[in-house]
């Protein structure tokens, strides 16, 4: 591919406004400045304020506070799915979960809820998952946990005996949210 030469060329009108132009570059290179830059060819323009309508000046919203709204408003909408699947979890298998009466679940539980889980959920595993993560670490869950000798399946049966490890760490997790909690029933 052969590429002609062409010379750039101006007229008697752009001369000026181009030497205009490399002057200003310059200074703001000797001075370390960086020349403004317009964010438009339309702002650069400038119309009679006859054909200028006004328009409302908007409120500015910086990128951070942009960034926090968007993530709170992340936070609620999983906050609500997690909550949705903790519902249907308590719905669906009322043998096993409950907030007035809490079983220890049996280790791996979600496998065997995602064995049964219907197709037409309005939430994911994901939320099933931090469904079961917030009854795990609810201070009723660790008390029972702590005092209980079995662990329970979907059905309400007791199917493996809980650890003592698990029985120590629950019943410490337990006396810690005391101590930060006071107010919680013993």
């Amino acid at each position: 591919m052969i590429h002609n030469k062409s010379t750039l060329s101006l007229n008697s009108q752009q001369n000026p406004q181009a030497q205009d132009k490399v002057a200003q570059l310059k200074t703001f290179f000797e001075t370390g400045q960086h020349p403004p830059q317009p964010h438009s060819p339309q702002e650069n323009k400038k119309t009679p304020k006859a054909n200028q309508q006004e328009t409302p000046a908007k409120p500015k919203v910086d990128s951070k506070e942009k960034d926090q709204n968007l993530r709170l408003k992340a936070k609620k909408e999983r906050d609500k799915n997690r909550q949705a699947a903790f519902d249907w979890l308590l719905r669906t298998y009322p043998h096993c979960f409950s907030k007035e009466n809490p079983k220890p679940l049996k280790l791996k539980i979600e496998k065997d809820i995602f064995a049964e889980l219907p197709e037409n959920l309005a939430f994911s595993r994901l939320h099933i998952r931090e469904a079961l993560g917030f009854y795990t670490r609810w201070s009723n869950y660790k008390e029972i946990l702590a005092k209980s000798t079995h662990r329970y399946d979907l059905r309400g049966n007791a199917v493996e005996e809980v650890l003592a490890d698990h029985k120590t760490h629950a019943q410490q997790q337990y006396k810690k949210r005391q101590k930060k909690f006071p107010d919680l029933k013993e």
